[in-house]
């Protein structure tokens, strides 16, 4: 069988999991939880590898051999769980050629440094496909009618961050990323290229009542500055963090703003570009 940097990586995930296993437990846990088939001396071969980084323990308890991690630090096995998935074989062996340096050169009690990194500040500009609806109660009655505004600092009205934060996070989905990826996301406050002219719309309330709700309408531009991490998970590229914005055109999960559902909330990408 051909040496593979994810088989590699899987082993290490089973024997992280069961905390301390003999060979056959190991192979059983492949096969029940991974789906990775590995015969006995193939699966040697991973664990002596793993050895010889000196990243696994070899012991005996009662005359039976069993395997376990060794005293690696907590970035280290971090690093190597974060390659489990969205990772390609030839990603993963170059990263567990950094984490295995790293492990030689700084020694085992370091401080735990994340996996997250490799950080580019772009600013984005984005064009509403569909109304987006403020959501800052402006007036509410007793009868469940209400007035809902668009955010706004000193007077001007804007697209808060924690808007677009939660709207990543949302639609991480799309492209099978982990919700932890926005953790590591920022994204500063959106400015409108020009102030809008507010539309007005209309829903019925849980009891009954009618909210308004001030609008931004289709068609208005703003922009945010955004940082994204391309190192920790499997947008590793501005081309595929473009690809990913550019899904959210279409169908996304959520959309932006207050009650996204009711009309869409849809936003298209115009233009993203690196800057300092």
């Amino acid at each position: 069988m051909k040496y593979a940097p994810e088989i590699e990586v899987k082993v290490f995930q089973a024997v992280k999991e069961l905390g301390e296993a003999t060979q056959e437990e190991i192979t059983a846990f492949l096969k029940k939880h991974l789906e990775i088939e590995l015969d006995s001396s193939h699966l040697r071969r991973y664990l002596r590898r793993w050895k010889a980084k000196k990243v696994f323990a070899f012991n005996y308890i009662k005359d039976q051999e069993v395997i376990k991690l060794a005293d690696i630090p907590p970035w280290y096995a971090s690093g190597i769980m974060a390659l489990v998935t969205g990772s390609t074989n030839e990603t993963m062996q170059l990263e567990m050629e950094k984490l295995n340096d790293r492990l030689k050169t700084q020694g085992r009690i370091v401080q735990p440094r994340s996996v997250w990194g490799d950080f580019k500040t772009f600013e984005v500009i984005f064009e509403t496909i569909d109304p987006i609806l403020g959501g800052r109660l402006d007036m509410e009655t007793t009868d469940g009618n209400g007035s809902l505004q668009f955010p706004r600092n000193s007077g001007m009205p804007f697209v808060p961050m924690n808007w677009l934060k939660g709207w990543l996070r949302s639609n991480a989905g799309l492209v099978d990323l982990p919700q932890a990826v926005c953790y590591h996301t920022a994204w500063s406050n959106g400015e409108f290229l020009e102030i809008p002219t507010f539309e007005h719309k209309t829903l019925t309330s849980r009891r009954g009542g009618v909210i308004s709700y001030e609008a931004i309408p289709k068609k208005t531009q703003f922009k945010a500055i955004l940082r994204f991490p391309f190192r920790g998970c499997k947008i590793t590229s501005e081309k595929q963090l473009k690809e990913w914005l550019k899904l959210l055109e279409v169908a996304p999960l959520r959309g932006l703003g207050a009650n996204p559902f009711a009309f869409g909330g849809r936003v298209k990408l115009v233009e993203i570009k690196e800057i300092a």
